[in-house]
């Protein structure tokens, strides 16, 4: 137990002269907790058809930063210079895995038999509406904001209705 001159001590050691309130130690708490996790976790909304049937136009996901990119993890990555802002995509490869020439008609004729250090293969899982490896090749791996790990919103428009 201690003693009155500790707790003397203790209790002019806050800014206020008083220890805070347990509603002040929450909200601190709550900030401080808000901002470890802005730092980790990314809220993204999904545009375009590339993903589909797994993601579609508007859901939202859970994104952790600065993961490393998985095979068959979905990540969310910068997009070509040319394309500007970010793409949310499917890994096929990784580095050291082999090149899979047959599903990558852009990788096709490459040298390597494997994907070089610091690249990936991308793909969409709508094949016919995703800009991906199967056009532009290898994706520099320096550019993965992330991975998905959870959808946190399915928009409306996609809910199932009966008609009947």
């Amino acid at each position: 137990m201690p003693s009155r001159k500790e707790l003397d001590e203790l209790a002019t050691s806050w800014p206020s002269g008083k220890p805070p309130s347990p509603g002040s130690q929450l909200g601190r708490l709550t900030v401080r907790l808000t901002a470890l996790l802005g730092r980790h976790l990314l809220l993204v909304t999904v545009r375009g058809r590339s993903m589909e049937p797994t993601y579609y136009e508007r859901d939202r996901v859970l994104v952790v930063r600065g993961t490393t990119a998985l095979r068959n993890r979905v990540i969310v990555i910068a997009a070509p210079r040319e394309e500007g802002g970010f793409f949310i995509k499917r890994v096929l490869a990784t580095p050291g895995e082999p090149v899979p020439r047959d599903r990558v008609p852009a990788l096709a004729h490459v040298p390597e038999r494997q994907v070089p250090s610091g690249k990936l293969v991308l793909v969409g899982d709508n094949l016919t509406q995703s800009l991906d490896s199967r056009q532009v090749g290898y994706f520099s791996g320096s550019g993965v904001l992330g991975r998905v790990v959870l959808r946190v919103f399915r928009h409306p428009a996609r809910l199932d209705v009966d008609p009947e």
